[in-house]
């Protein structure tokens, strides 16, 4: 565990959405080998990380007893995990521990996702034996914050902006960027854990795709939010193909139209957003996506085997 320095204040950068965190109190206990360490700007640094941002959001981190405030109209939910209400100045987030089901914080975000005032619950007994957490009162974990919060405030600012979050392996060579998509259990982080052996590729993500317009042209990023091979780059290349996934006997690689490509896509694109027109945003962003970028069905087999056939087929033809 780490704390970070006494500047009360740090700035965590996704792609081009920066996410400026304050607190007044105690700052939030770190695990030294979690995947958004990459992602963060200590206080003194932050300004760099400005650099050619195009959404920022303040966070304000209250420490303290919950506050009891109006829920509001119910909007959306994720079961044991997070629920969303609409109240008269922007959304209320309620955010849960999916073991222990206990309350982990609210959150107050502004309609237009640029504010969220942040209320982390103290941290059960529980919850500081299984982090080994030791010291002040009132500690709060970054981890907590990150998932669900900024995470949900993250996909909707890509919605806003016309782009997308989707579950997937990304990969880069050279300047190149590769996407693989498919359902739980088709091979995402199996795939990612082969081609992490390969010198030549950097793997951005197993699970959380970051996909975006950057002045016309569709660009990857790594997110700090991994699957289970715990993957997470703050990179990004230009997007050349999607592959859609699963396990085989061999290896294959079948061009798909742009019908079907939309069709997959849409599957495995996150969908919980906000406001209704940010759904209307995705699906023209999908529209685009697939009638630019080449898009492949790949079955494949779970060994190195893999790696070559990719290199043959698409990383050396794609730069």
């Amino acid at each position: 565990m780490s704390k970070v320095n006494n500047t009360r204040q740090l700035l965590l950068r996704v792609a081009d959405v920066g996410f400026r965190i304050n607190w007044e109190k105690t700052a939030p206990v770190m695990i030294e080998d979690e995947c958004y360490q990459g992602f963060i700007f200590p206080g003194e640094s932050a300004p760099r990380a400005l650099l050619g941002l195009k959404h920022l959001v303040e966070v304000s981190v209250i420490q303290g007893r919950l506050p009891r405030l109006p829920l509001g109209r119910s909007v959306k939910f994720l079961p044991d995990f997070w629920e969303l209400y609409k109240q008269k100045t922007g959304y209320f987030l309620k955010a849960f521990h999916p073991a222990r089901k206990n309350i982990l914080s609210y959150s107050e975000i502004n309609f237009d996702f640029s504010r969220i005032k942040y209320y982390p619950q103290k941290l059960s007994p529980a919850v500081c034996r299984d982090y080994r957490i030791t010291g002040k009162k009132n500690t709060w974990m970054f981890l907590h914050l990150m998932q669900p919060v900024l995470r949900y405030v993250f996909m909707n600012v890509l919605g806003e902006g016309f782009g997308l979050l989707a579950h997937g392996c990304a990969v880069k060579t050279d300047n190149a960027g590769f996407i693989f998509v498919g359902p739980s259990g088709s091979g995402k982080t199996t795939l990612a854990g082969i081609l992490r052996q390969d010198k030549a590729i950097t793997v951005l993500t197993d699970e959380n795709i970051a996909i975006a317009d950057k002045r016309g042209k569709i660009i990857i990023y790594g997110t700090p939010w991994p699957g289970g091979g715990r993957v997470a780059c703050a990179d990004k290349a230009r997007l050349k193909v999607v592959c859609f996934i699963r396990h085989s006997r061999d290896n294959r690689l079948k061009k798909i139209s742009p019908a079907q490509a939309r069709r997959c896509l849409m599957q495995e694109a996150v969908w919980d957003a906000a406001k209704p027109r940010y759904v209307g945003n995705k699906l023209e962003f999908l529209q685009r996506l697939t009638q630019e970028i080449d898009c492949y069905e790949l079955e494949f087999i779970n060994d190195s085997s893999v790696a070559d056939f990719l290199r043959r087929k698409l990383f050396l033809t794609r730069k």
